[in-house]
C-alpha cells in the first residue's frame, strides 16, 4: 500500500469519526424533548424544571466552547475532542442512572461540557485534515449531519424506548455508542500518528501558541470576527425563536391545525440538509463566501414573513421549505470565513468559541426576551415581525465583511503581479 493510500484512508477514518461524533451530540441534546412526559413522571419534576434538561446543555456549551479554545490550545484538537467523547458517553451515563433530578441535572451538564468542547475543535480538526475543496465538503458534510441528528433526535428516542421500555434506555444506547467512538477515536488517533503513517506538513491547530498567547485572546482582537459573531447571535436568535415558537404561533394565532404545524417545522429541520449542500456546492464552485450569505439572509427574511403571512398550506410549506432551505445555506461559506479570515491555524479554536459560544450563552435569554416583547406588541406573530428586523443588521454587517474566498484571493494575486 503507497502512501496516498495510506493517507486517503486515515482522511476517510476521520471524516466518519467526526460524523458519529456530530450525531452522538445532536441526538443527546435534543432528545429531552421527546421523553419529557416520561422524565417528568420518573423524576416527580414539572415542565419548567423538566425543561432546563435543555437548556443547560446549550448554557455549559457556550461557556465550555471558551474554556474548551484554552484546552485545546495545550494538548491540540484530537485530544480535546478525545477527552469531549469521554464528557459525553459519561453525561449520558449519568442521565440514564439518575434518580433524582439533581443526578439528571449533573449528567446533562457533563454532557454539555463535552458538547462544548467537540463543537469548538471539530472545525480546527477539519481544517488540519482536509485541505482545499475537500475541506470545504467536509465542512458542507459536518453541516448536514446536524440537521440529520436533529431529524433523528425526534425520533430514535421513541424507538429506542418502545424497544427497551424505559425512557433510561435511550441514554444507555447513546452512552455505549459514545463509548465505542470513543474507543475507536484512541485507537484512530494512536494508527494516524504512527510511524510510517504520511504526517501532515502543517502543525495541528491549537498546539502552537503565537508570542504565547491564547488563541481566544488572539480572536478577540480581529474585528471580522466580531462582525461575524454579531450575525451569528442575530441568526440563532430568529432559529431559536422559530424552532420554539412557530408552532404556536400557527395553531393559535394562525389557524392552523396542530399537525400542520408540526409538519412545517420538520420541513424546516429537512430541507436544511439540502441547504447545507447547495450552500456548500456554491462556496466550493465559486471560491467566493461573501455573496452567498447575503443571499441567504435576505432570502431567509422574506420567507420568515411569508410565514408569518401565509393564509394557506401551500404557501405555508413553500415558505418553511425556502426559510429551511435559506437558513442553513448560509452556514458553509461562513464557516469557511471564519477558517480563511486570518492565515494563522493556531487562531481557529478561538475564532469558533466566539463566534458560536457567545450565541450560545446570550440564547438562553430569548425566552424571556420573546415573551416579553410579546405581551407588549399583543401577540407572538407581531413580536416576530418586528424581531425579525435583526436579519436586516445581519444583512448590513454581512455587506460590510472581507471577502476571503479563493476567488477573491487568486484575483488580488494576479493583480498584484500586473
Amino acid at each position: 500500500m503507497n502512501t496516498n493510500e495510506k493517507s486517503l484512508k486515515g482522511f476517510r477514518v476521520v471524516a466518519i469519526l467526526m460524523i458519529f461524533l456530530q450525531l452522538c451530540n445532536m441526538i443527546a441534546y435534543l432528545s429531552p424533548a421527546i421523553l419529557m412526559g416520561d422524565i417528568i413522571e420518573s423524576l416527580n419534576i414539572d415542565y419548567t424544571v423538566a425543561g432546563f434538561t435543555i437548556t443547560i446543555v446549550v448554557a455549559m456549551c457556550g461557556v465550555c466552547m471558551f474554556i474548551g479554545s484554552f484546552v485545546q490550545d495545550h494538548i491540540g484538537t484530537w485530544n480535546t475532542i478525545f477527552i469531549s467523547l469521554i464528557l459525553i458517553a459519561a453525561g449520558n451515563l449519568l442521565t440514564a442512572t439518575s434518580t433524582t433530578i439533581l443526578v439528571l441535572m449533573v449528567g446533562r451538564a457533563v454532557l454539555g461540557i463535552g458538547y462544548g468542547f467537540s463543537q469548538t475543535s471539530a472545525i480546527p480538526n477539519i481544517t488540519y485534515w482536509f485541505k482545499g475543496k475537500a475541506q470545504t465538503y467536509m465542512i458542507t458534510i459536518n453541516l448536514i449531519v446536524t440537521s440529520i441528528g436533529l431529524s433523528l433526535a425526534y425520533l430514535l428516542p421513541g424507538w429506542i424506548k418502545t424497544a427497551f421500555g424505559s425512557w433510561e434506555s435511550v441514554y444507555y444506547v447513546i452512552a455505549v455508542f459514545a463509548a465505542i467512538v470513543t474507543v475507536l477515536w484512541f485507537i484512530a488517533g494512536k494508527l494516524l500518528h504512527a510511524p510510517g503513517f504520511p504526517e501532515r506538513k502543517m502543525a495541528e491547530p491549537g498546539k502552537q501558541k503565537a508570542h504565547g498567547q491564547s488563541s481566544l485572546f488572539k480572536a478577540i482582537r480581529v474585528k471580522q470576527y466580531w462582525a461575524i459573531t454579531i450575525i451569528c447571535v442575530f441568526m440563532m436568535f430568529i432559529n431559536v425563536v422559530n424552532g420554539t415558537y412557530m408552532p404556536t404561533i400557527l395553531t393559535i394565532e394562525r389557524g392552523f391545525l396542530p399537525e400542520m404545524a408540526v409538519t412545517v417545522t420538520s420541513i424546516v429541520c429537512f430541507v436544511g440538509m439540502f441547504g447545507s449542500m447547495l450552500g456548500g456546492f456554491i462556496a466550493t464552485q465559486t471560491g467566493r463566501r461573501k455573496p452567498i450569505m447575503i443571499a441567504s439572509i435576505s432570502i431567509m427574511w422574506v420567507s420568515l414573513f411569508g410565514m408569518l403571512i401565509a393564509n394557506n398550506t401551500v404557501l405555508l410549506i413553500v415558505a418553511a421549505s425556502i426559510f429551511g432551505m435559506s437558513a442553513m445555506m448560509f452556514y458553509p461559506p461562513l464557516t469557511s470565513m471564519v477558517i480563511e479570515t486570518q492565515p494563522d491555524y493556531s487562531i481557529l479554536g478561538g475564532a469558533f468559541a466566539l463566534t458560536n459560544g457567545v450565541g450560545m450563552i446570550i440564547s438562553l435569554f430569548i425566552p424571556s426576551i420573546f415573551t416579553k416583547l410579546s405581551v407588549v406588541t399583543g401577540s407572538m406573530t407581531s413580536a416576530f415581525k418586528i424581531l425579525s428586523v435583526i436579519l436586516f443588521i445581519a444583512l448590513s454587517i454581512a455587506f460590510a465583511l472581507k471577502e476571503t474566498g479563493q476567488k477573491v484571493k487568486a484575483e488580488t494575486e494576479i493583480s498584484e503581479i500586473s
